[in-house]
């Protein structure tokens, strides 16, 4: 019988589907359910030593005989410190070792309670901690699963790995009769990939934030209707309507549901997509990404291949073509639902950017973006946006470093009132480049705010969470030398663009759209 902590019993199971064989195992009380889970795991040799100092050492010479990654267990406290000349032997050796630690619950930790230390990030720079917590839903076991995944796949790449694991007591329970069936997130070669499509009834190539691909890349792939892309529009990709079709209207009625999906890129924008996909119960997702690293972004992640995005995108374009992609392209229609001020003012903008050779357009969080992705289905420049964490600092001090670098071309930020006042000081530059033009929403708070259930009824919401204000541009553009144009309604929109980009226009120029 095996232990009824589920995350030992997690980290268990993959172990053995992982394959690994070895475990040096020393003594001790809080790991002492660890180790009986691995004597029970018949995939597993146990391999006994008091001393931890010596365990790493032993753990290290098995490895290097078996060129393969082996488990050293300690308890607690000041033991696992223990491993840390063998765990950084072996980081310079190239060599695996996996540290599994057992460790007090968060609560107690400072709390002087024994044998209680800070464990996690104790053998850094040399193994990185994976803290493997004990689960109490779903979403906190598909974490603890992907985590030991990542861990022992990264163990097979090379690296030395610590994987942390917190037990509470009671410690000494045995009622489990088999360990849990495990989702097991494998390596894939990329032709091991380009085949998963070849064979997918229904494959999607979900494309996040991109700036390594070259669009051409997207548009051959479209044609070839191999696999139904949807790309976000800072993937720079044909058929990004597709996913601001799903955002407003869901998935589409009558289209079948995907079997497979590959993913590429940074952060999503949309939303619903994700929340449909988290919803299937037959879905495989491969992750693809030179860096190898595996963001379970579905929760359905079963394999990573690490490759260049390129790479894929020309071997996906060898596939034949896909009746169900073929015909599931008919179900998406553009989205031209202009009924507020902003999405109005977006539209003109991204007409009157048609018409000038504009070389980057520049998104700040969060509603510019949103409605640009909305509405904006593809544009001639290049569009960017600071999506790695989503903040509304610095999106207008990254435009301007963009036209400082490039200064042959308009650099475009659209950007709203609380990012824009919240970054001004990107203006306070005596070297401020003339080829910068600003598109500031100006809706006198954080709009955004007026969309989230249930905050109308917070008394906190427009003075301290909305951030409402009366704040004009105005004296910020004069301070600064930014030339600036106001445009108080819609039909005011189109002139004020065509004043922005103006030819006459020899400094940084600023259009405030006031919306009411």
């Amino acid at each position: 019988m095996f232990c009824d902590k589920d995350n030992v019993n997690i980290l268990t199971s993959l172990l053995a589907a992982h394959r690994i064989r070895d475990a040096v195992v020393c003594p001790g009380s809080r790991n002492g359910v660890i180790i009986h889970n691995l004597q029970e795991c018949r995939a597993l040799r146990l391999h006994p030593v008091t001393d931890e100092r010596s365990a790493g050492f032993v753990a290290l010479g098995i490895a290097l005989a078996k060129k393969a990654p082996v488990a050293v267990c300690v308890t607690s406290g000041s033991a696992l410190l223990n491993l840390l000349p063998a765990v950084a032997e072996a980081f310079y050796q190239h060599v695996p070792l996996i540290a599994i630690s057992a460790d007090r619950p968060s609560d107690l930790i400072g709390q002087l309670d024994g044998q209680t230390i800070v464990q996690a990030g104790a053998l850094q720079p040399y193994a990185r901690t994976f803290e493997i917590v004990e689960p109490h839903d779903e979403n906190t076991r598909r974490f603890a699963n992907r985590r030991v995944n990542e861990a022992l796949l990264q163990a097979w790449d090379g690296k030395c790995v610590h994987l942390n694991i917190p037990v509470s007591e009671p410690l000494f329970s045995f009622h489990t009769a088999t360990l849990p069936d495990e989702r097991v997130i494998r390596r894939l070669s990329l032709v091991e990939t380009v085949e998963k499509v070849r064979r997918a009834h229904f494959p999607l190539l979900i494309c996040g934030q991109t700036h390594s691909v070259d669009p051409a890349l997207f548009s051959l792939l479209e044609t070839r209707n191999g696999i139904l892309v949807l790309p976000e529009l800072l993937a720079s990709a044909e058929g990004s309507y597709r996913l601001a079709f799903i955002e407003q209207n869901g998935w589409p009625e009558g289209l079948i549901e995907p079997d497979l999906v590959v993913h590429i890129g940074g952060n999503l924008i949309h939303k619903r997509l994700k929340q449909f996909l988290r919803q299937q119960k037959a879905l495989e997702v491969v992750r693809v990404a030179s860096d190898g690293e595996m963001p379970d972004t579905f929760f359905y992640l079963q394999g990573c291949c690490a490759c260049e995005e390129a790479q894929l995108l020309e071997k996906l374009a060898e596939i034949e073509e896909n009746t169900c992609v073929k015909e599931a392209k008919t179900a998406f229609s553009h989205c031209v639902n202009t009924i507020t001020s902003e999405e109005y003012a977006v539209i003109t903008l991204h007409d009157a950017l048609s018409k000038q050779s504009v070389g980057s357009l520049h998104l700040a969080n969060s509603s510019a973006v949103r409605i640009a992705a909305r509405l904006l289905s593809s544009c001639s420049c290049r569009v960017l946006c600071n999506r790695g964490t989503n903040g509304i600092e610095g999106s207008l001090s990254t435009a301007v470093g963009y036209a400082l670098a490039d200064s042959s071309a308009l650099a475009v930020c659209l950007i709203g009132d609380l990012s824009f006042f919240y970054d001004q000081n990107a203006l306070w530059n005596t070297c401020l480049p003339s080829n910068l033009r600003i598109v500031l929403l100006n809706n006198g708070g954080g709009k955004i705010f007026d969309c989230l259930p249930g905050l109308s009824d917070s008394p906190a919401k427009e003075s301290y969470i909305k951030a409402a204000h009366h704040v004009s541009a105005r004296g910020i553009c004069e301070a600064y030398g930014v030339d600036y144009i106001l445009a108080k309604q819609p039909e005011d929109y189109a002139e004020a663009f065509q004043a922005l980009f103006a030819g006459t226009q020899k400094r940084a120029a600023l259009v405030e759209i006031l919306i009411p």
